[in-house]
């Protein structure tokens, strides 16, 4: 038996259909997969013992990030951080900050720390040292800004205050405490028991 061009038109039609119904399942099922792979939030990439340094408009030097472990996650763009260590350095007293994790936004301009938590900066110019302990923290570096709504601790010489919250405001160079706070103030330059 033999066919004629116009009976082997409908039969070619037929399996032209039939590949592109095959190619656009395989094609919209791989699409599918890779939506559910960014819809859930897993990791990217991991950098270990890393350090970023970040430099403002005229090349000074103003942060300094080095952690044990970064842990990329493409959902939401965010970077969790084990071990962290963040040194601000705007003036001539540098804010450093410490703690044992840490959560970042995807622009680095929110830092949540968790887990001894500690922002200190060194005695300077007749200033004493300032040390701000707590659990968990909310650091904005490019405002000088840092919040908390845990129990703290606020050390400057030998002035200790105690809170249940915090905002701190580097750049104006004052802490405000929330909730109950107790402290204890010693006169400068009394003799120490």
């Amino acid at each position: 038996m033999r066919l004629s061009g116009a009976a082997l038109l409908p039969i070619a039609l037929l399996g032209l259909v039939a590949g592109l119904t095959y190619w656009l399942e395989k094609t919209t099922t791989a699409d599918e997969a890779r939506n559910r792979a960014n819809a859930r939030h897993d990791p990217d990439y991991m950098v270990t013992n890393f350090t970023i340094k970040r430099f403002g408009e005229s090349g000074d030097l103003t942060q300094v990030l080095s952690a044990d472990r970064m842990v990329h996650f493409p959902d939401d763009d965010s970077t969790e951080l084990a071990a962290p260590k963040l040194s601000l350095q705007r003036s001539d007293r540098p804010t450093r900050v410490v703690s044992r994790e840490a959560w970042l936004n995807k622009d680095g301009k929110e830092i949540r720390l968790k887990g001894d938590v500690k922002v200190s900066r060194p005695a300077a110019g007749g200033s004493p040292a300032t040390l701000i302990e707590s659990e968990a923290l909310t650091v904005y570096p490019d405002d000088e800004r840092t919040v908390g709504s845990v129990p703290v601790t606020i050390t400057q010489g030998s002035n200790v205050m105690r809170g249940s919250g915090l905002e701190y405001l580097g750049k104006e160079k004052t802490a405000q405490l929330r909730g109950r706070v107790f402290g204890t103030f010693k006169p400068q330059g009394s003799a120490h028991p």
